[in-house]
């Protein structure tokens, strides 16, 4: 099967998006799949490419406002790698439009990860720039995905009560841990932490995760 995945940012700038469609990339092309990775243009992009190998990566060049993410070749870049199903990673950039038209023009399904975007504090955030966008292209872009992905039960609540009632699969992301040193403290603990995708528009909030197991 061809996939193509498409992502704001195919660099460290993407924060865990990025970590999270490169290891699904990988694990995609381990298991047979010709993937293909679609991404934005940034500074740190060509620094980065390198961790994505053997998978192909698009960079696609930007024009116009930067948080839009306008990208002019990206369609002509999604018809030629010609994928059977379309990934997309996020919402309220010009991603979001592409996927529509390749869709329209192919009569190929794409589906949608939220990655937390649609949790009532995230819409809240700038709504009323979210509000304009969503009725230009982002509802469109969400009401026609062939499936929508959630990380967790409390994600596909926040789909749910967006109004959206598309196919929906609850599906978590696998992650590497790293190989920690450990203290020389009586009960040796290791600490893991996450924060939703979104989360560096709220750096003042606690962690959204926090898990503590003693060795």
């Amino acid at each position: 099967m061809k996939v193509g995945m498409v992502t704001a940012s195919v660099s460290r700038k993407g924060g865990g998006i990025q970590e999270v469609v490169r290891r699904s990339a990988l694990e995609l092309h381990r298991r047979g799949s010709n993937v293909s990775v679609f991404g934005l243009s940034d500074e740190h992009v060509h620094e980065d490419s390198e961790s994505w190998r053997p998978v192909m990566v698009n960079i696609l060049q930007q024009r116009g406002y930067k948080p839009f993410g306008y990208a002019p070749d990206l369609l002509s870049a999604l018809r030629l790698a010609a994928p059977d199903v379309l990934h997309n990673h996020g919402l309220w950039m010009y991603p979001s439009v592409a996927s529509v038209k390749w869709s329209k023009l192919t009569h190929r399904p794409y589906l949608v990860s939220v990655h937390g975007m649609l949790d009532p504090w995230a819409v809240a955030h700038s709504y009323w720039k979210k509000a304009l966008a969503g009725m230009i292209y982002e509802h469109r872009h969400l009401k026609n995905a062939a499936c929508l992905h959630a990380l967790c039960s409390a994600e596909a609540d926040a789909i749910h009560g967006y109004g959206l009632t598309n196919p929906l699969c609850v599906i978590p992301f696998g992650i590497d841990l790293p190989t920690l040193a450990l203290g020389e403290a009586t009960h040796h603990e290791k600490l893991s932490y996450f924060r939703s995708p979104a989360s560096k528009e709220r750096p003042h909030e606690p962690l959204d995760g926090l898990a503590t197991a003693s060795t």
